[in-house]
């Protein structure tokens, strides 16, 4: 025979895990400590804005005073209620969503009431009501959990930067092929449709469901590479153009751009691919920040960081990407890094007061076609290698 339910709050492995928790004996716990912990706590656990609501009332209602190596608080649900804006199931369902989480603790009177216990003097000596020491102790756990939040975040944004990288180059390469390209225009509109959108939020597609769609991509992207170099060389192996053996660095560069050439009449696309190799050695900066890029993405996760560096606004890279693709995006990020490092050399002479908004500028002037990136990076090659003044 099953005892009848007494109405007592229901015993769950969760709420007795949280009546275990205690603080270091003599350890004062400040607001700021639990409104910390707090914070994590919501990032970490993605928890709803209703939770959020409620578990920060109960943070904000701490007095700094610990009760038996516990941080109890013991607001009544009319508080709760008034403070939240939630009606009092809700804010019942929320309690026991937090029990559940192992972020608040318990602990009841024997009426079910919340008070605080005090002597003649005034001074707390119990209190019936909730424990946040749970919440406290778990505060490594959190700044943990957001650590690897962020990582997984990094790592499905640069998943995403390669595959719009292949996406553009594929596109590009089908274009160029014309009537042999036609039959993988198919192949490619399917892969656009299974390519997960991009997105920050919490229901964003993991980074394991996003490596499939970007080994499939990479695999497109090359296949296309192929054909195309086959197509182009008739079937021989070999390279279309060779360059002489005798002609130096110096020599290519000025064909490419010749020397004092301020004017652009006629700038390359914007989108036109540019070789890291030419990114990084026009500009060294950048090997002060981040790593030295091997490959297009490596540059594009490069000219992310560099792009808060500058102090730039996000939606700055977002435009820029949106304009120039993210390969010459990050380039134009690194470039103007680099003007900036050596415009802060000048000293009192410098020119560029606000790299972000200069960042700004540039992308817009190659958009625009007012400037000519390649040009530009070719020309701080040549000022990099020239000799000193005597």
């Amino acid at each position: 025979m099953q005892p009848a339910s007494s109405g007592w709050r229901r015993a769950t492995a969760a709420a007795l895990e949280g009546r275990r928790h205690t603080v270091e004996p003599d350890r004062a716990v400040s607001r700021r400590e639990l409104n910390t912990a707090a914070r994590n706590a919501m990032k970490g656990l993605r928890l709803s804005p209703s939770l959020r609501n409620l578990l920060g009332e109960l943070v904000g209602v701490w007095g700094e005073v610990m009760v038996k190596d516990k941080i109890l608080v013991y607001p009544s649900n009319d508080y709760l209620v008034a403070r939240t804006g939630l009606s009092e199931r809700a804010v019942r369902y929320g309690i026991g969503r937090l029990v559940e989480l192992c972020l608040v603790s318990v602990k009841d009177s024997a009426n079910g009431k919340r008070f605080a216990i005090r002597n003649k003097a005034g001074d707390l000596l119990d209190a019936y009501g909730f424990d946040l020491t749970p919440l406290y102790n778990r505060r490594a756990e959190f700044v943990e959990l957001i650590a690897e939040q962020t990582a997984e975040i990094e790592r499905r944004e640069r998943m995403f930067d390669e595959i719009t990288i292949c996406r553009r180059a594929a596109q590009e390469t089908i274009a160029a092929l014309k009537e042999i390209g036609g039959r993988f225009l198919t192949r490619f509109e399917q892969l656009v449709g299974r390519t997960p959108r991009r997105s920050r939020t919490a229901a964003a597609a993991a980074a394991e469901a996003v490596e499939p769609v970007l080994v499939e991509w990479r695999a497109l992207r090359q296949e296309l590479e192929e054909t195309f170099y086959l197509a182009a060389s008739g079937g021989k192996n070999g390279r279309l153009i060779e360059s002489k053996p005798s002609e130096s660095k110096i020599q290519r560069l000025e064909q490419e751009a010749p020397r004092g050439a301020e004017v652009v009449e006629d700038p390359s696309p914007p989108t036109s691919a540019l070789p890291v190799a030419l990114v990084v050695e026009a500009c060294p900066s950048l090997l002060e920040y981040v790593e030295q890029p091997k490959d297009e993405v490596d540059l594009v996760a490069a000219g992310r960081v560099l792009r808060s560096t500058l102090g730039a606004h996000a939606t700055v890279w977002s435009e820029a990407v949106e304009a120039l693709g993210p390969v010459s995006a990050a380039a134009a990020v690194c470039l103007v890094l680099q003007l900036y490092e050596n415009d802060a050399a000048r000293g009192q002479a410098q020119r560029i007061h606000n790299p972000g908004g200069y960042l700004r500028s540039v992308v817009r002037m190659i958009k625009d076609g007012r400037m000519n990136l390649r040009a530009e990076l070719l020309a701080l090659v040549r000022k990099n290698t020239s000799p000193p003044p005597f």
